[in-house]
């Protein structure tokens, strides 16, 4: 399916497939609602017959796969009033539909920072979405098996924290990691 095709399409109709550059990617956004927290992300894919806004659910892509070519599958049409109150057709990925970073296509954007710093480190490698999990991974569990986190889980549950609350903690550090 072409994006341009997406502009016939009413509101509602459900498991649309397409894929598009990404040319925009703005970072993840935290929300509380009625069953707890969530996290949405909009992105703004384009192929050649014209582009569209993509807002994620729960499923998000680091901002720097702007300029990649972006799978998306089991999406949804809605629609939203902009500011000048026209009618605007958007796609919706919710949590069970499926955004897929196909190929990295740009190298990163690069911009001039004044900094005080003499020292610089090295830019690092582009990570696959498995390594960078992998790391993560590491580091997490690196940091609940040491004593400091032991002592902090237990007292957690002292304090009447379910594990639920101490899941959603710990997604929530890891969410502000991957953000620096």
């Amino acid at each position: 399916m072409q994006i341009k095709d997406i502009e016939t399409l009413q509101d509602g109709v459900s498991g649309l497939s397409f894929s598009g550059k990404a040319v925009v990617v703005m970072s993840p956004k935290e929300h509380t609602g009625q069953y707890g927290a969530f996290t949405t992300q909009f992105i703004v894919l384009e192929d050649a017959s014209g582009s569209v806004g993509v807002k994620l659910y729960a499923n998000t892509i680091p901002v720097e796969a702007k300029g990649s070519l972006i799978k998306v599958s089991q999406a949804k049409t809605s629609s939203y009033k902009n500011k000048d109150n026209e009618l605007v057709k958007q796609i919706e990925v919710p949590s069970k539909g499926k955004i897929q970073i196909a190929e990295y296509t740009d190298e990163p954007e690069i911009t001039t920072e004044t900094s005080t710093s003499t020292t610089s480190t090295p830019p690092k490698a582009k990570q696959t979405y498995a390594e960078s999990i992998l790391e993560t991974l590491e580091e997490v569990h690196g940091v609940l098996t040491s004593e400091v986190a032991k002592g902090l889980l237990e007292s957690a549950k002292q304090s009447g924290w379910n594990s639920e609350d101490i899941r959603a903690f710990t997604i929530s550090r890891l969410i502000e990691k991957s953000r620096r």
